[in-house]
């Protein structure tokens, strides 16, 4: 819901970069003041590329729709649209400051790029992945990089991690 944040100026960025590529478009889906990104959109020459679909109580259908998901956000503790994307076997593009970047193995799931403002990784990973050059080893009918993600496994973590934190202020 927060464009900025999710990191959409650099996804438009990087697409406008894949000129040969006219037939890689992209689906926004979200709430949002739409006005200054359709100016930028414009301004990139991708209008014809770029829907933005408003929010939905149905993302599943946009995942069924999609080839990949790109998410280059600035911050995300762990986004939940890769998790869910990663869970159907949807490769992920996503930047180090998404904690879901975790379950991403680079080549084989998805890329992980160092930073949202790193336009030409962005379009490259992008680029990949639209070319099929994901390893071939990737199983996309069971995903498992993310069955052993659960809210159950991060509470666990969580805890054991103040638990070592406040063993560590006694010592």
């Amino acid at each position: 819901n927060n464009f900025r944040l999710k990191g959409l100026a650099p996804w438009l960025a990087a697409l406008a970069k894949l000129k040969d590529m006219a037939w890689v478009r992209a689906v926004i889906v979200g709430n949002g003041d739409t006005q200054p990104w359709l100016k930028m959109v414009s301004e990139l020459g991708i209008s014809e590329r770029i829907t933005f679909a408003g929010p939905t109580n149905d993302i599943a259908a946009y995942y069924q729709a999609a080839d990949m998901l790109v998410h280059p956000t600035y911050y995300d503790p762990c986004s939940r649209v890769v998790l869910e994307a990663q869970s159907i076997g949807l490769p992920c593009v996503t930047t180090k400051f998404d904690g879901a970047a975790e379950v991403i193995e680079d080549g084989v799931n998805g890329y992980v790029v160092k930073s949202p403002d790193d336009i030409g990784a962005i379009a490259s990973a992008v680029r990949k992945i639209a070319e099929g050059k994901l390893l071939p080893t990737a199983d996309r009918s069971t995903p498992s990089t993310v069955s052993g993600f659960t809210m159950r496994k991060h509470a666990e973590h969580v805890v054991k991690l103040y638990e070592k934190l406040l063993n560590m202020r006694r010592d």
